[in-house]
């Protein structure tokens, strides 16, 4: 499969399309698969799936990705993500409990993690396309979740959140009414579901604010850089809070000060550049700054600056 994600993220068109092709070929023979098929072989396919998977939504993470890769990779995701949760139904049926279990315990936690972080990352997005395949995802790591907490028990508390958010964006239909919509809707799911900070969030923060101030210190920004730009503050505004609450027992590890530590130092330049920017010439620069500081910022950042 390796070879096969490094075409699809080259530059050269012809080889994306190869290997775009490869993956359709494959994602269309495992649906074929029935209670009937080998259990080996449904197996062997799930743990494929999961890795392939994985190794795919590390991409999204890259902050140069653009947005027309983002959608081809996102497309060929919630594809593999779908087949995914059919081989797992099979596997309840056709397979033995223990290959069932070493199978879920082996990939969930690099599932969770990976496609936790991508998604995460890849909410900026303003393209309709994009948003109506983050929204199957969502649907798609719901499932995947609720199938792990079935086979293997009650989910750690750490995904209480995680459960929360991606039910309600895998349920909104805001991605009808427009990328405004959409991005205002996230970034209410943001403050009412994102209570609890952890190493997915901190990670993705970290990638969502490096855009961000990239795009800040740029001369000349095209139309779709602007709404980018818009979003990424939103997201930034909205979750930046959360990592600086002080309501959770781990709350007292080293890790979580140097989140802490790392989000109040970048969270103070960002509020500040909001501040200044309350006075720019621009009308619209004026207005977005204002909405952050006023509606979109969380509560617990207040303190901050």
């Amino acid at each position: 499969i390796k070879p096969i994600f490094v075409a699809i993220i080259d530059s050269d068109v012809n080889l994306q399309k190869t290997a775009q092709s490869f993956m359709d070929m494959l994602i269309n023979y495992m649906p074929d698969f029935d209670d009937g098929t080998s259990p080996e072989n449904v197996n062997g396919f799930y743990l494929l799936c999961s890795y392939t998977v994985t190794l795919f939504y590390t991409a999204l993470i890259d902050h140069k990705l653009n947005s027309s890769k983002r959608d081809l990779i996102l497309d060929i995701l919630v594809k593999f993500l779908q087949v995914r949760s059919n081989l797992a139904k099979i596997l309840e049926t056709s397979c033995s409990e223990e290959a069932l279990l070493d199978a879920e315990a082996s990939t969930f936690p690099l599932i969770s993690g990976t496609l936790g972080r991508a998604l995460f990352v890849s909410l900026y997005s303003n393209k309709s396309s994009v948003q109506k395949l983050l929204k199957t995802s969502y649907t798609e790591f719901l499932q995947a979740i609720r199938f792990h907490e079935k086979t293997m028990g009650e989910l750690p508390v750490i995904f209480a959140d995680m459960l929360a958010f991606a039910e309600a964006m895998s349920q909104d239909n805001y991605v009808a009414s427009g990328s405004v919509a959409f991005q205002r809707r996230l970034r209410l799911n943001l403050l009412k579901y994102i209570r609890r900070p952890d190493a997915v969030l901190f990670d993705s923060m970290k990638v969502i604010h490096r855009k961000w101030l990239a795009l800040s210190r740029s001369k000349e920004l095209s139309q779709e850089e602007l709404a980018d730009f818009r979003s990424f503050a939103g997201i930034l505004a909205s979750i930046c809070g959360v990592l600086l609450s002080v309501d959770d027992v781990e709350n007292s590890s080293s890790q979580y000060k140097d989140w802490q530590k790392y989000v109040t130092i970048e969270m103070n330049y960002f509020i500040n550049k909001q501040c200044q920017w309350l006075n720019n010439p621009d009308l619209l620069t004026r207005e977005n700054s204002k909405d952050i500081l006023s509606v979109e910022l969380h509560p617990l950042a207040v303190k901050l600056s």
